[in-house]
């Protein structure tokens, strides 16, 4: 019977579907055919359940509404904005730790260790005070800090502008404009040597044009230095280019030697000056790295943190009653309906505080949880759920709520169809036949089987 009923099914979902055709009925088609394969995974969910499916004439909608439900939980309309609050002092946080330990890495290998160390401690201190801050987000309780970050970050602006790194700039800038004009004069010497030598014109020519090179790359480094518009652009590594010059040298001239050496040197020289100014230039970064991070700071400790110590509680107490809403959840799907009163649910909700560590040690948070709020929340049951009220504990007492709804999606996954889906089944012990219309103009008909099941024999020796 079922096979035939299966091959006219088939034979009249392909005609409908070649007669409509439309946009519109296809989606129709579509939409009811996953309608009707949701409904066939809450007849395996049965089965899984119960070992059976269900009997034929019963009422699906009855039947399978457990597996249709879901639960919506409600919270406090401005949870949102606590949590926004929370997220960003975190960033807040973030970025003043982020400053401080690019200082750190950038100022303290330029000090000397007595500075160093005096330098480090502060940075110590104020890292201690963020760890403290972080602990007030989180509304743990924290030990108290005995740290003024301004007066400690004052300490760290006081060393290094002793260091006076402004003026030091500005020496040291003078320096290598002083020394690139050397380095030029030296590389004229090198020419006048070369062009002295017994060496043919090409290669002579060439070891200019390397020299000229140099020339250039420290006039438009010096240029820079003074603050002057530059035309030329084309620099190079005056150390490879002395090393092309050794090489093109046939004659071992040793004023022409010297001469490259003196070079060397100059250029060395010039180096060393300027990683003395890129040190300086650290310092001074660090200088603007620390006032960004007062500036900060201070903001965060004036404005921000009396907020989010509020908001963290706020949070920490909705997300409790979070928590309780799904340990009273957890109960109906075990026991079919939820707690009737407020005292039955404290059981419940204490159950779900008690934790159980990898070693087997019991730590029971229940207190600690309860003590969020000014009182054991108040409870009530309501047509479709549940409702849970409390009061934080805070100066305010502000009020918090978590509601549970539950939601079936039966209603939905039918409006599919034209008309309520047909369950047949000739042995519910091994399969079924579900047949429904789609809302196509045409009517057509959607169908779902599961493969047939072997029979489950009783074992003769049991009471059942």
């Amino acid at each position: 019977m079922y096979k035939y009923l299966l091959l006219a099914a088939v034979s009249l979902l392909i005609s409908s579907c070649q007669r409509s055709g439309g946009h519109r009925d296809i989606a129709m088609i579509t939409n009811a055919q996953r309608s009707i394969r949701r409904v066939r995974n809450a007849l395996e969910e049965y089965w899984v359940d119960h070992g059976r499916y269900p009997e034929e004439g019963v009422d699906l909608e009855s039947l399978l509404h457990p597996y249709f439900t879901r639960i919506r939980f409600r919270q406090t309309d401005d949870a949102p904005l606590h949590t926004a609050a929370i997220t960003n002092a975190r960033d807040q946080l973030t970025s003043i730790s982020r400053l401080l330990s690019g200082t750190e890495r950038q100022v303290v290998p330029r000090l000397d260790s007595l500075y160093r160390e005096e330098f480090l401690t502060s940075i110590g201190r104020i890292e201690q005070l963020i760890a403290s801050y972080r602990l007030e987000i989180e509304a743990e309780e924290m030990l108290p800090v005995d740290i003024d970050a301004e007066k400690e970050i004052e300490t760290m602006l006081s060393l290094l502008q002793g260091l006076n790194p402004d003026s030091l700039l500005l020496s040291m800038e003078q320096q290598l404009i002083e020394q690139g004009d050397n380095v030029i004069m030296l590389a004229e010497e090198l020419k006048d040597e070369i062009k002295n030598l017994p060496l043919d014109s090409l290669k002579i020519s060439g070891i200019i044009r390397k020299t000229d090179g140099i020339s250039r790359t420290f006039r438009i480094r010096t240029s820079i230095l003074k603050g002057e518009k530059i035309r030329e652009t084309d620099i190079i590594v005056p150390e490879r280019e002395l090393s092309d010059i050794e090489r093109m040298l046939d004659l071992p001239d040793s004023n022409a030697i010297q001469a490259i050496e003196n070079l060397r040197q100059g250029i060395e020289i010039y180096e060393s000056l300027e990683m003395e100014k890129e040190n300086i230039s650290f310092l001074i970064v660090g200088i603007k790295s620390l006032e960004r991070t007062k500036s900060l700071l201070i903001r965060y400790e004036r404005t921000v943190r009396g907020d989010v110590k509020r908001s963290a509680k706020i949070v920490l107490a909705n997300t409790t009653l979070h928590e309780m809403a799904r340990a009273l959840e957890s109960y109906r799907r075990q026991f079919g309906s939820y707690p009737e009163d407020r005292a039955a649910i404290k059981p419940v909700i204490h159950h779900s505080f008690v934790e159980i560590t990898m070693g087997g040690d019991t730590i029971d948070r229940n207190e600690e949880k309860l003590s969020l709020f000014k009182e054991f929340p108040s409870y009530s049951v309501t047509e479709s759920g549940f409702m849970l009220k409390a009061r934080v504990a805070d100066d305010a007492g502000t009020p918090v709520f978590c509601g549970a709804e539950i939601i079936s999606e039966w209603d939905k996954v039918v409006s599919a169809f034209a008309e309520e889906p047909i369950y047949r089944t000739e042995d519910p012990q091994i399969t079924y036949f579900l047949t429904a219309r789609a809302k196509d103009s045409e009517r057509t008909i959607v169908f779902d089987r599961p493969p047939v099941r072997k029979r489950i024999e009783k074992n003769p020796m049991s009471k059942h």
